[in-house]
């Protein structure tokens, strides 16, 4: 209930200290609700909140985007009547869809009305679709946001299931396709949730028996209709919500395969691409002209990395687009970057900005990487991606008359948020680099899909605490290229990395004395070039181990003998490098490399 109060056109004011009695709640509850509706075109109030991100925490978020996707009048006095006609019809598609009773109708032909029938009029025929339409729905709806503890009674699952089943059947044209729960789910959380707000303030109202209390109930009552938050209806309110989405974003789920079979006199041009050619699908059409005409536009670098890479938009953009956005944030911003989606001039044609915003937000990381890095953190944006910044720059790609360039990062600044908790960043040596590596080796399967992946910010030296956003920490010596000498000559690193003991050279005949002197004179001047460098490497190899002694002693480790014993094993061969020009042994070639498994042995704070 904080910051209810409208302060000037785009925020709103933060809540008096006082605001925690039920009746300054009730109060500040009532005067946000007539800053907000009572005017005679209440989207003039709306817009701006919801382009801003003010619409957070609100309790009339559910009444906002009705009137944004036009399901409810920009009048408030109209909403009443509005809503029982859109009530009434979803009550008559429930009954018209319920097959129940029709199987117990006796008056029909019992050579149609048996199970056995095949008839395309038999109820039977259509009672088992229907259960076959509603198992599938479930199957997607159970899994649906596992993080938000909402979702996941049998109650709401079985509201989403009526809704999605009931639109299957209104739209046949479109029918259920998955991911369509994905679009439900914040609906009827923002729905519910605004009802049980009003029905709270209202509870607390009645339980307050003093003069001032009884008051402000009968004010509030007079000012919002009770139908208007009936809990009753809340399942209705969000069908109708849905199918007014579903009527700008339907034809995405939409494919006319007949258009992909290439006719005979089709004549296609020189070195085209595959999307090049006429798809029939609206999305896939929607995507190339995102990714070949707008990115383009705005990031020629990062367009030409894409093409030479071979990156389509289909790869990463159906999702986006489909879900709008749901599976790249957490859903606490998912519900502010749909405000933004919602109060555009024509919904949702922001999100082909937005999707132009987030591929420049990460241009640095995809100018850098390969095919299969790119594909990976396309597939999973960094957690710490700024929700605020993304649409705001959205906007200005759209208007950047009206809406000027955000300014500072698009990432979060010392934190990278994992859904549940926030871990600050840790500075390291420029040596670290956190790379991605498969679910397979998450440590907790469950939160690896419940969170994105986290990714460092590109072009700087910070990376995370160990963690199960990532499995593989790498350490990499780039600096240890110790020149090679003499074949015979066996590095006592090596033979001690073998098992043995190291092999000591013996002193050479006397016999042989004169050949071994001009041999020591060739590799004695040799020496003199490289010593330098030798010992340079000695030193850079030698400060690696000191910062990653330093950091494994700051983390809890399962294994932690194992691992302190590594690390002195590995001092123990820098110890053994030559640290001045009278060694004459030469060092083989060797890249240092220390790969630990975070999944394995680091536990989460």
């Amino acid at each position: 209930m904080d910051g209810l109060v409208l302060m000037g056109s785009t925020r709103l004011r933060p809540a008096a200290e006082a605001s925690s009695s039920t009746l300054s709640k009730a109060s500040l509850y009532l005067q946000t609700y007539r800053s907000l509706f009572a005017r005679q075109d209440c989207t003039s109030a709306i817009l701006p909140l919801a382009l801003h991100g003010n619409l957070q925490n609100n309790p009339f978020r559910s009444l906002c985007w009705r009137v944004l996707l036009n399901v409810l009048p920009s009048t408030s006095v109209d909403w009443v009547t509005a809503l029982h006609s859109l009530r009434i019809n979803y009550q008559f598609m429930l009954d018209k869809f319920h097959t129940e009773q029709k199987l117990q109708d006796v008056s029909l032909d019992p050579v149609i009305n048996n199970p056995l029938s095949q008839a395309a009029d038999s109820p039977w025929n259509q009672h088992f679709q229907d259960g076959e339409m509603r198992k599938m729905i479930k199957q997607d709806v159970v899994r649906t946001f596992p993080e938000v503890d909402f979702f996941q009674t049998t109650l709401v699952r079985e509201t989403l299931v009526n809704i999605l089943f009931v639109y299957a059947r209104c739209h046949p044209e479109i029918g259920y396709r998955q991911g369509m729960h994905e679009l439900l789910a914040p609906l009827y959380f923002v729905v519910k949730s605004d009802c049980d707000t009003f029905n709270d303030i209202m509870a607390g109202l009645k339980d307050n028996h003093s003069g001032e209390a009884q008051a402000v109930a009968e004010e509030l009552r007079t000012a919002v209709h009770r139908d208007i938050f009936s809990a009753r209806f809340c399942e209705a309110d969000t069908f109708s919500l849905f199918e007014s989405l579903m009527e700008a974003v339907g034809p995405w789920f939409i494919s006319n395969q007949s258009v992909h079979n290439v006719g005979s006199g089709y004549e296609g041009k020189p070195w085209s691409r595959p999307q090049d050619q006429t798809t029939g699908n609206k999305l896939v059409d929607n995507l190339n002209y995102i990714q070949d005409v707008l990115l383009r536009r705005h990031d020629p670098a990062l367009f030409s990395r894409l093409e030479k890479l071979e990156i389509f938009p289909q790869i990463y953009g159906i999702r986006w687009l489909r879900l709008l956005f749901g599976r790249e944030f957490v859903f606490r911003d998912t519900l502010l970057l749909w405000d933004a989606i919602f109060a555009d001039s024509c919904p949702p044609r922001l999100c082909d900005q937005l999707v132009v915003s987030l591929l420049m937000a990460i241009r640095d990381l995809l100018l850098r990487y390969e095919y299969q890095d790119a594909v990976q953190l396309l597939m999973k944006l960094p957690s710490n991606l700024s929700v605020t910044y993304c649409t705001q720059f959205a906007l200005h790609l759209k208007d950047p008359i009206r809406f000027p360039k955000p300014s500072g990062s698009a990432f979060a600044h010392g934190v990278v948020g994992t859904g549940k908790e926030k871990k600050k960043l840790v500075k390291t040596e420029n040596k670290f680099r956190k790379i991605s590596a498969p679910k397979l080796f998450s440590k907790n399967p469950t939160e690896a899909v419940k969170t994105p992946f986290e990714l460092v910010r590109p072009l700087n030296r910070f990376t995370t605490e160990p963690d199960g956003g990532s499995d593989f920490t790498v350490l990499e010596v780039k600096k240890d290229d110790l020149e090679r000498g003499d074949v015979n000559d066996i590095d006592s690193a090596s033979a001690e990395h073998l098992g043995k003991e190291p092999k000591l050279r013996d002193k050479p005949p006397s016999s042989h004395g004169r050949s071994m002197n001009v041999r020591e004179k060739l590799v004695r001047s040799d020496l003199n070039n490289r010593d330098i460098t030798v010992i340079e490497v000695k030193t850079d190899l030698e400060s690696a181990v000191k910062s990653l002694d330093s950091l494994l002693g700051q983390e809890t480790l399962l294994r932690r003998t194992e691992i302190l014993q590594s690390v002195e094993r590995i001092k123990c061969l820098v110890s053994k490098l030559p640290s001045s020009h009278t060694q004459t042994s030469v060092k083989a070639h060797r890249t240092a490399s220390v790969a630990v498994d975070v999944a394995k042995y680091f536990e989460e704070d």
